[in-house]
């Protein structure tokens, strides 16, 4: 095996129907293997496409997509904790309950993110005020 695998990315855009714009982007390189599309299709129920049939991760997320027939869309999903990877056709309604739960898994991250940004301020703040206090701020170091 090589110890220096080559990792290739690809990204995609996927426009939510809130109007806002997710980027996607999906690792593979040498390292990677990804699983087999056995031709069978997974027991996905309408909402849970996000969810990998073989590790049970539930952050699956679409690679590729592309119109099918009539009010049907063709999705190549794929799971980033195993690799498991499916491509197949399904309907508008289960696609709509899919682009809902990535539309809440980004609040999710846009909620820790905010968490995030804040408890490093204010860990920020806190140094700041024990530099001034001990001196260690001059004038010279604005």
């Amino acid at each position: 095996m090589d110890p220096n695998p080559r990792i290739q990315a690809s990204s995609s855009s996927l426009r939510l129907r809130s109007g806002k714009t997710v980027d996607l982007v999906v690792l593979a390189g040498d390292g990677v293997t990804n699983a087999p599309d056995t031709g069978q299709r997974p027991a996905h129920g309408p909402a849970d496409l996000h969810v990998c049939p073989k590790c049970r991760c539930d952050l699956v997320q679409p690679v590729d997509w592309e119109p099918a027939d009539g009010n049907r869309w063709q999705l190549e999903l794929a799971c980033p904790n195993c690799a498991w990877r499916l491509r197949d056709v399904f309907d508008t309604a289960v696609i709509d309950d899919f682009q809902d739960e990535i539309e809440r898994g980004a609040q999710v991250l846009l909620e820790s993110l905010r968490s995030l940004t804040a408890a490093n301020m204010d860990d920020q703040f806190e140094r700041f005020i024990e530099a001034i206090r001990a001196d260690q701020i001059l004038p010279c170091d604005f």
